[in-house]
């Protein structure tokens, strides 16, 4: 269905306070066709299909979808629980030359709870959401109740609302179904997102929200749902003008704060040895970083040496004014000995320290890292005293604290 020609409400940008995502493609994944042969072949209690057999399946079933008896009923299918049934059971009903009442049995998989899977980032993207306090809805083109489907996988409790087109006789991209669910949150439009993965999931702009699209399924490969919270929660885990809006520039180095685009770059250095080891050995899956970034306590940079990525710089904070802030910091291994470390550190902490009116800013390298020590002293780190290993280090530390000095700090234009 195209997209209203009418004018788009204007958008008042507001704090975000809620979230819709789409179903299938945004947040679960449905069977394939050949999974849902082989469900419903077995389910009828015949002998699976050989390969060749299956194709045939398949590629009768891709002609009834493509043909214009089938598309004559998709535009109404998601309005009622019946006419999905018709619609769908149709375009299956070419399986039947096959095996006799395939066509059913395969619908069947289509509304059961057990073949849907969520991606793998789908809990935790909802529940970073929920606990910043973010309220979630589902709004989908769909002829069945998914609700099952969500309960099946214990993610009920995570959406607050659902708005269904069979339910309400409505469907995407007409902004009053989009509205329904914005209504039952309790929230303006202006202060919701809408995450789906078509142009029918853009019809909430003409509700006046704001939409992020994921791109197309890719097999095997993450969703991309972390960049949704990186999204939201992200930005406004900035207080206080906490992140520099332009790279600061050092003697030596550029301190520019990361962005998603450097999680890939930053799984890879995690990768190597070399730099895990002063990680605590830590490494990453894409879908660990991009949470990593939605920490609302800790602010991510990159280090670059003319031009080019050569570590990673962390902020953290404390829970108020008057808590310990601190940094943490790792160069790729080429990187090293050439004091781009001490310039990187000494740049941003002083830029924090000034900036800020922070009391004091900190750093914890174990006793076992000599040269990492080394390096926090040449950027002004003087030793306060040794500390035991506790439930944040594994091993015993070195406490010290930033004394600032008349570093020169300035702003890239």
């Amino acid at each position: 269905m195209a997209l209203s020609t009418d004018a788009p409400r204007q958008v008042e940008l507001r704090t975000i306070r809620a979230l819709l995502f789409d179903f299938a493609e945004t947040l679960f994944a449905p069977e394939t066709p050949r999974q849902k042969i082989s469900g419903a072949v077995h389910h009828l209690g015949h002998e699976p299909l050989g390969a060749s057999e299956t194709d045939r399946v398949v590629a009768l079933i891709d002609r009834a979808f493509a043909s214009p008896d089938y598309l004559a009923l998709r535009d109404r299918q998601d309005l009622s629980a019946k006419e999905h049934r018709a619609a769908i059971t149709f375009a299956f009903a070419a399986a039947d030359t096959i095996i006799e009442g395939l066509s059913e049995a395969m619908y069947d998989r289509v509304t059961e709870p057990s073949c849907w899977m969520p991606f793998a980032e789908t809990r935790s993207t909802l529940e970073a959401l929920r606990e910043h306090g973010l309220q979630i809805g589902v709004v989908s083109n769909i002829g069945f109740d998914i609700r099952p489907v969500f309960a099946h996988r214990a993610l009920e409790h995570l959406v607050d609302t659902f708005a269904l087109s069979y339910e309400n006789g409505i469907i995407k991209p007409d902004p009053a179904l989009f509205e329904i669910a914005t209504t039952a949150l309790g929230v303006l439009p202006s202060e919701t997102i809408m995450v789906g993965d078509n142009i029918a999931d853009a019809g909430a702009v003409l509700a006046g929200m704001r939409v992020y699209l994921l791109p197309p399924v890719v097999p095997e490969s993450p969703r991309r749902l972390g960049e949704v919270v990186q999204l939201c929660v992200g930005r406004d885990s900035n207080p206080r003008g906490r992140v520099p809006e332009r790279p600061i520039q050092g003697e030596r180095t550029s301190i520019r704060p990361a962005t998603t685009d450097d999680v890939d770059l930053l799984v890879r250095w995690h990768l190597d040895p070399e730099v895990a080891r002063y990680w605590d050995g830590t490494m990453y899956t894409r879908e660990e970083m991009l949470e990593a970034f939605t920490r609302p306590d800790v602010d991510a940079y990159i280090v670059e040496s003319d031009e080019v990525p050569v570590g990673y710089l962390q902020a953290w904070f404390g829970g108020d004014a008057n808590a310990e802030s601190g940094l943490d910091m790792f160069l790729i291994p080429e990187a090293r000995g050439r004091g781009l470390g001490p310039d990187a550190a000494r740049t941003l902490a002083t830029w924090l320290i000034s900036t800020l009116q922070l009391p004091h800013l900190i750093v914890d390298p174990h006793l076992s890292n000599p040269r990492g020590i080394r390096a926090w002293a040449k950027a002004g780190f003087e030793p306060v005293g040794e500390r035991p290993a506790d439930e944040h280090h594994s091993e015993a530390w070195l406490l010290m604290t930033f004394v600032p000095h008349t570093g020169h700090v300035t702003m890239v234009p």
